[in-house]
């Protein structure tokens, strides 16, 4: 069972978050500030980590800080009522990689903790595929390429290599178009940041719209992979992960 680390200092938020984890089939570990976080952290080495902004003793900005001092990878959701852009850009400066508002509603943090998991796990995947890519490059026809080395082209500012990875290997193995509800169901990314990915896609020449498939009703945008590149991609590998 994958492990959260909720630090936070309010034993009620704590309690809910505990039980939200149990729910989602997830196992909680509790800390009340962030240098007992730290502490847990260290022992337990949890998946994901929810941290509040606002506590004694060490307060979140100084927790993710220390945290990723020792650590690059494991995901941090940042909880506070805060919403200054200059609030969140610190705490993205210092390593977290989401945000979630209170008061906490159980749909919206399950969804950025699956989305997280997957996302980690897609970052080993990844790690695994940049090691055996060379030697599989020679089982690929000339004429094709792998979608790794593909996306590797496609990253640009802006762009999370992991969230066009995970959006681009659900993509690549659909034999029909899929809408963007579709793939933002399947992916658990949010609808906007598919959106703005498979714009992205298409304007790469990776991806194609077809906004006639099914012809009934309204035209709706159909988004369908490229098959001249060959998906190296595993995405049961990916998505078991979370």
């Amino acid at each position: 069972m994958k492990t959260i680390l909720i630090i936070d200092d309010n034993e009620d938020i704590r309690y809910t978050l505990q039980e939200v984890c149990l729910f989602a089939d997830y196992q909680p570990i509790v800390a009340s500030n962030g240098k007992e976080g730290v502490q847990k952290f260290l022992e337990h080495q949890p998946d994901l980590i929810l941290v509040d902004f606002h506590m004694p003793v060490m307060d979140g900005l100084i927790t993710v800080r220390t945290i990723r001092q020792m650590d690059q990878a494991t995901p941090i959701i940042v909880l506070t009522v805060d919403e200054r852009q200059e609030i969140v850009e610190e705490f993205s400066q210092a390593g977290a990689n989401d945000f979630a508002l209170k008061p906490i509603k159980a749909p919206d943090i399950i969804s950025r903790i699956k989305v997280h998991m997957r996302l980690a796990g897609l970052e080993m995947v990844l790690h695994k595929s940049d090691i055996q890519q060379s030697s599989s490059l020679a089982s690929i026809p000339n004429n094709s390429a792998t979608l790794s080395s593909v996306l590797e082209k496609a990253i640009v500012k802006g762009i999370s290599k992991k969230t066009l990875y995970l959006i681009a290997s659900y993509l690549s193995t659909q034999s029909v178009p899929q809408t963007i509800e579709v793939i933002s169901n399947e992916t658990g990314i949010s609808y906007p940041t598919v959106h703005r990915y498979l714009n992205h896609l298409v304007e790469e020449g990776i991806v194609t719209i077809d906004n006639d498939y099914g012809k009934v009703g309204r035209p709706k945008n159909h988004y369908l992979w490229n098959n001249m590149y060959v998906n190296d991609m595993n995405l049961q590998q990916i998505t078991k992960n979370a």
